[in-house]
């Protein structure tokens, strides 16, 4: 009986260890990406003149997927 709480409690510890360095990674990566990719970032907001980042990333944080195979985000076009 102790051997199963034992055990239990051992997988419960291992189970947090690797939802831990999991979760450290991931944010060890976005902060290293970030790191890398804030220079091109700067420089494709320095060179947008027509606004389009601008728009794209507003539609993104909206959550609001298009349709790939429609033309409706070419209406800018005409």
């Amino acid at each position: 009986m102790q051997t199963v709480v034992l055990e239990n409690i051992a997988l419960t510890a291992v189970d947090d260890a690797h939802a831990l360095a999991t979760g450290v990674g991931r944010i060890a990566v976005k902060l290293v990406m970030k790191l890398l990719l804030s220079p091109i970032d700067r420089m494709a907001q320095a060179s947008d003149v027509a606004g389009v980042l601008v728009h794209r990333r507003k539609r993104q944080q909206t959550g609001k997927r298009r349709c790939p195979f429609s033309f409706g985000h070419l209406k800018h076009l005409t």
